[in-house]
């Protein structure tokens, strides 16, 4: 997996994930933290857990 806004890099991933070079600096974490999140979503369907629903947690508490 390579993310990057080099077409020359993307074309030798197996997973290439294209970020937009136009976003303001103050923003440019943001489309890497997306594709981090993707890719932990795979994983964790891959490896056959459920993201909407974590072994460890058994209680919600709501605060109003």
């Amino acid at each position: 997996m390579i993310i990057s806004d080099d077409e020359k890099m993307l074309e030798l991933a197996h997973l290439p994930l294209k970020v937009p070079v136009s976003v303001p600096e103050v923003f440019s974490p943001l489309p890497y933290v997306m594709a981090g999140q993707l890719l932990a979503y795979h994983v964790a369907r891959i490896k056959g857990y459920d993201p909407a629903h974590p072994r460890g947690l058994r209680k919600v508490t709501l605060t109003r």
